[in-house]
Order: C-alpha cells, then structure tokens, then sequence
C-alpha cells in the first residue's frame, strides 16, 4: 500500500497509485539534470528506474546502476552518491548507469580518539538515510535491530571525507 498526500500533514490517500515496480524498501531521489534542468524522477529497488514523472511510466536505467542493496541515494553539485544496507561506504559517480567508486569508507571517531569502521559499532544497522545539509555536512541515520532495544545509529561529518562523531539512541522498555 502506498500513502500520497499534498502536504506532509495530510489528508493522506491509501490506493495502489502511484504503480512503483520492484522489491521491497525503495529510495525516491528527485534531481534536477544537469543539462537541462528538468526535474528527473528515480526510483532505486532491484534496479534504478527513472521518469519524468512520478507516477512513471518508469523505465530501467541500463549498465552498472548497483551501489549495492537497500540504498540510500543523494545527488548533490551535479554528483550522486549512495550508501547501503550494511552502510560501511559512500560510493559515488557522475552519471547513474556508470560504475560506482568509493568515495569514502564510513569510519567514526570514539570519545578516546579511537577511528573505527561505522559497521563495526552497529554490527545490526539497516534501511540507511543519507542527506547533505545546506551547510555541506554529511549525514547517515539508520534503522538498527538488536535485543538491547538500541533502535538507530547516526554519523556525521562536516566537510571532510571522515565520519567525525556517532550517536545511538536508545529506547528502553520498563520492565
């Protein structure tokens, strides 16, 4: 089932419209082209689909549009990047269907001064969410599963191509 809605706050409509083809957990990325400035729809699960319209027709983007699964994507100064589920990297490319490179491994500095892979802090993370701010730092929040009720982990980074500090929220449930 797919909600739609005017306005974040509602009135929302339950329907089956619009029709989003593929598997489970999609990303929605708008970008405007670069080349013409037209707003450009994508839709990334199983393959990375694009349309001028949100409600498709969507066709498949051909060649190597795989960053891996469950992907986060942003576009950002006329380049995509995107992580994935296991969020250890940021990969990046110019055109979507051409190979994805690494841009940065996703490590986190400890209170002790210690840097270590993001991944190895959060051995659960899923479902990444990966925005730039307006003051350029990078951001990544996910979803983590785990018997202690730790239910996400964060990292940011302003500016650098080093995940600086990293968070988790807890939720405790009473006893």
């Amino acid at each position: 089932m797919h909600g739609t809605a005017d306005k974040i706050t509602g009135p929302y409509s339950w329907g089956v419209e619009p029709n989003i083809p593929g598997g489970i957990n999609p990303a929605f990325l708008v970008y405007n082209k670069t080349t013409t400035g037209e707003t450009q729809y994508t839709l990334w699960n199983g393959n990375i689909r694009t349309s001028d319209s949100p409600y498709g027709p969507w066709t498949v983007i051909p060649g190597r549009g795989d960053c891996g699964t469950n992907r986060a994507p942003v576009f950002h100064n006329g380049v995509f990047y995107c992580t994935s589920q296991r969020t250890t990297q940021v990969y990046t490319t110019t055109k979507l269907g051409d190979a994805w490179e690494t841009y940065s491994d996703i490590n986190v500095t400890l209170a002790n001064g210690t840097s270590v892979s993001y991944a190895s802090q959060f051995e659960t993370v899923e479902d990444p969410f990966l925005w730039i701010d307006a003051r350029g730092n990078w951001h990544i929040i996910n979803h983590r599963y785990h018997p202690v009720n730790e239910v996400a982990a964060a990292a940011i980074h302003p500016v650098s191509l080093f995940w600086l500090e990293w968070l988790i929220f807890k939720k405790f449930v009473a006893d």
